[in-house]
Formats: C-alpha cells, sequence, structure tokens
C-alpha cells in the first residue's frame, strides 16, 4: 500500500472513530432518558450527553473537510460547545447533590450568560478560534489558529468542569456509601475532559506536538462511566420510577419519598396541600429545608 493510500485509510479511521462517539453519546442520552424522564438530573445529563455528540460531529467535520472554510466551522462547534459544557456540567453537578437552591440558580443564570457570550464568540468571530493550519494530506491535520480568547476560553472551560468535579466531591461527603462510591465515578469522569483538554489545547501545543485524534474522541468513556453509575448504583434514579409514579399518587394520606441525600423525589398532591407547596416545588427540595421553612412558618403565626 502506498503511503498516500495509508493515509487516506488512517483519515478514514478517525473520521469512523467521531461518528462512533457521536452513536454513543446519542444513544446514552436516549438510555438516561428512558430509565426516568421525569428527573431533572437525567434531563440535565441527557443534554451533556447531547453537546457531546455535537462536540463529535465538529470533529468529524474538522476531520472530513475539504477545504479550510469546512474544517473552521468544525473547530468553531468543537470549542463553543466546550464552553457550554462546563455551565451545564456545574447544573448537573448542583442537582445530582441536592444543592440547587434560589441562590444556586442565581449563579447558575449568571454562569451560562457568561458562557453564552463564549459561545457566541467562539462561532462569529475569531476571537477564539483565528484559523485552521489545513493539512488534508496528513493524519494529523486541520488544527485551530488560536486566538486572542483561546487561551481564556480553554482556561475557562477546564476551571467550569473542575469546578463541577469540586461540588461532586463536597456533596457526596455528606452521601450514603453507595450514592458516594456512584458519585466517584461522574467525578473520575468529569476529569477526563479536563486533563484533554489541558494536554490538547494547551501543553502539547506548546511542545507543536499534534495528535490525529482531538479530545471529543474521549466523550464516549465520559458518558459511559455516568452510565454505568447509573446503571450499577441507582444513580439519578428515583424511588418513584421503581415503585410506580402512578400508584404512589394516587394514595390519599400525604406521601412524600425521598432518596438517599434526603431530597425529595416525589410527592402527591395530598402532601402539597399540607405543606403548602405543589408538588412540582416539592420535588427537589431537601427535606430539612422544607422543615425549617415550617418551623419559621410557625414561629412567625405564633
Amino acid at each position: 500500500m502506498s503511503s498516500g493510500g495509508r493515509r487516506c485509510t488512517l483519515r478514514e479511521a478517525v473520521e469512523l472513530v467521531a461518528l462512533f462517539a457521536l452513536l454513543v453519546n446519542v444513544g446514552v442520552a436516549a438510555y438516561i432518558i428512558y430509565r426516568d424522564p421525569k428527573r431533572l438530573a437525567n434531563r440535565i445529563f441527557a443534554v451533556i450527553a447531547g453537546i457531546l455528540a455535537v462536540t463529535s460531529i465538529g470533529e468529524f467535520i474538522m476531520a472530513a473537510a475539504g477545504d479550510p472554510a469546512t474544517a473552521m466551522w468544525g473547530s468553531r462547534i468543537v470549542v463553543a460547545e466546550w464552553l457550554v459544557m462546563g455551565a451545564v456540567f456545574i447544573n448537573f453537578a448542583l442537582v445530582v447533590t441536592g444543592r440547587s437552591g434560589s441562590r444556586g440558580w442565581k449563579y447558575l443564570v449568571v454562569l451560562y450568560t457568561i458562557c453564552a457570550a463564549f459561545f457566541v464568540m467562539a462561532l462569529t468571530t475569531h476571537l477564539v478560534v483565528r484559523g485552521i493550519a489545513f493539512s488534508p494530506a496528513q493524519i494529523n491535520m486541520n488544527h485551530e489558529i488560536p486566538g486572542a480568547l483561546w487561551w481564556p476560553a480553554n482556561t475557562a472551560a477546564m476551571v467550569l468542569l473542575f469546578s463541577a468535579v469540586a461540588i461532586l466531591f463536597v456533596g457526596s461527603r455528606s452521601e450514603s456509601r453507595t450514592t458516594r462510591t456512584s458519585l466517584y465515578y461522574v467525578m473520575a469522569a468529569g476529569i477526563i475532559p479536563v486533563v484533554s483538554i489541558g494536554m490538547f489545547c494547551v501543553i502539547l501545543p506548546q511542545f507543536n506536538v499534534r495528535l490525529p485524534l482531538g479530545y471529543a474522541y474521549l466523550t464516549p468513556f465520559l458518558a459511559i462511566m455516568i452510565t454505568y453509575a447509573i446503571t450499577r448504583y441507582d444513580l439519578m434514579t428515583t424511588v418513584g420510577s421503581q415503585l410506580g409514579d402512578t400508584t404512589i399518587r394516587s394514595i390519599r394520606e400525604a406521601v412524600l419519598i425521598a432518596g438517599d441525600n434526603s431530597t425529595i423525589e416525589i410527592a402527591n398532591q395530598v402532601a402539597a396541600g399540607l405543606t403548602g407547596y405543589g408538588e412540582d416545588e416539592l420535588v427537589g427540595m431537601r427535606l430539612e429545608t422544607l422543615l425549617a421553612r415550617r418551623r419559621g412558618r410557625r414561629r412567625r403565626a405564633g
């Protein structure tokens, strides 16, 4: 086989890896939603898997592009999606650990706003990616030429992802052993993009080392590790989904069901009437928060 033919085969292999990553991430998103669609953490993780799938599309476009302009769009998609990924992963960590209270949502609004600004800049300007070093004849082709905000953008993505891992670590200390073990898998999965972005976008380029596979090709490992935690340890699976939502809601007595971290997973209409909160308001609230608010109401009333 000629050298040119060997390069072509390797290039096609890189493209197939990107498509495989896409299929894995889409499959994981569908599985998580199917397992328990009513749980907020599941819906957020499905968004994460969707972002990883779009990132794989960007990597495929970069590898398969026949001209610099097309490769540039693939690069912009990858960079923009990772910026959003950081904010969504923090949101996921807060929800999984039961720390997404009113104050947490205020911080998330600010965080999403900042990441949205970076997202728009990455897609529409040359501030993050200035251009593409287009080399269609080489297996390690089509690498980004950093713009003025390349380093801040990648640093921000790493900081956000590492912050999510830190939130999971702090939250795991108050969980049961089973839940704590499952969160360790999620933390390990969160470290994958931190290390990969640092290696592919910060460290290796300093030594002019280019690898044929971008960091998006590692995304299936992230999704699979979290899926394993879900299936092996029932992470992000409510008691309501296991017992039957309809049965619980039809009980004529007040019913509140909480998970291992004392977060309310399901509440029926009778419980909502007794507590003064709607069913949707109760779901996701910690039991200690509910009790503290009821004590406060009694003190004010008495």
